[in-house]
């Protein structure tokens, strides 16, 4: 169901998504499956960023973090720390918070091998880099994110960091 909704979500389907999400949610709730918990809290939070409702995005995202954190699933935890970062780096404008969170995952995604997060954290880091007014640093991670999602004929990792460029190359 949360792969379902990221999903929709990706799509424009928010409204599917949501009700999908909050299904789940109650089912993770009754079976106490806290790291599912996580991660339907924070597709929440990135349909409520989508949607511009910022309070509730950072109330959803705060809420998958402290379920991350309980649990020793380490992807939660990857997952929980990109969300946030990137909301905070690419809609919220903070680039120090942005940092913090995505370094975090980054250095849990590198350890574990996963090149799929790696990408989406680097793309994230991108934009905080971005926001900073750092534009080589963004431009360099999101050419890199480009490469290894390429590489992995990831295709959301390739729209998002084309995306990351275009901003750039309009600066």
């Amino acid at each position: 169901g949360i792969r379902n909704a990221d999903h929709l979500r990706r799509r424009a389907e928010a409204g599917y998504a949501r009700k999908v999400t909050e299904a789940n949610l109650d089912i993770c709730k009754r079976n106490h499956w806290i790291y599912s918990m996580s991660q339907c809290h924070r597709v929440l939070a990135d349909l409520s960023a989508d949607a511009g409702q910022q309070e509730e995005a950072r109330e959803s995202y705060d809420q998958a973090l402290k379920f991350a954190r309980s649990t020793s699933n380490r992807l939660v935890l990857i997952e929980s720390l990109l969300g946030r970062g990137q909301w905070y780096g690419k809609i919220m404008k903070d680039s120090a918070a942005a940092s913090s969170d995505l370094n975090e995952a980054l250095e849990y995604a590198r350890a574990g091998g996963y090149r799929l997060y790696e990408a989406n954290i680097r793309i994230g880091l991108a934009w905080a880099y971005l926001t900073a007014g750092n534009n080589d640093k963004g431009r360099s991670e999101a050419e890199y994110a480009l490469q290894m999602s390429q590489e992995m004929d990831y295709y959301w990792g390739i729209v998002d960091a084309k995306e990351v460029l275009a901003k750039l190359d309009e600066r």
